[in-house]
């Protein structure tokens, strides 16, 4: 919706950049979460249905470690493509001027 709002290119790609950071924000807050609490969400995805167990960083270190690195990983794509959305921004917002 908000990007049939927008009606520019360059409006639409900083509202590409602000969803982008939001999402980025919020799995880094899970995955900080987890590392302070020291539990974790591990999911298996290879399987039929998706199991998910809860895992503790004393009880099952892999497990917990491989569901807190997919977050910040995660995280690390969204703040990846928010900066790379901002770039496309200012350099069409920098044509849109000259």
């Amino acid at each position: 919706m908000g990007m049939a709002l927008c009606p520019t290119q360059a409006g639409k790609f900083l509202l590409a950049v602000m969803g982008a950071l939001f999402c980025s924000s919020l799995l880094a807050y899970h995955a900080a979460s987890n590392e302070i609490t020291g539990t974790a969400t591990y999911h298996e995805f290879f399987h039929r249905r998706d199991k998910s167990e809860a895992v503790t960083r004393d009880g099952s270190p892999a497990k917990f470690r491989q569901a807190t690195d997919l977050l910040w990983g995660a995280s690390g794509l969204f703040l990846a493509g928010s900066l790379i959305n901002f770039s496309i921004y200012r350099k069409r917002k920098h044509r849109l001027k000259a």
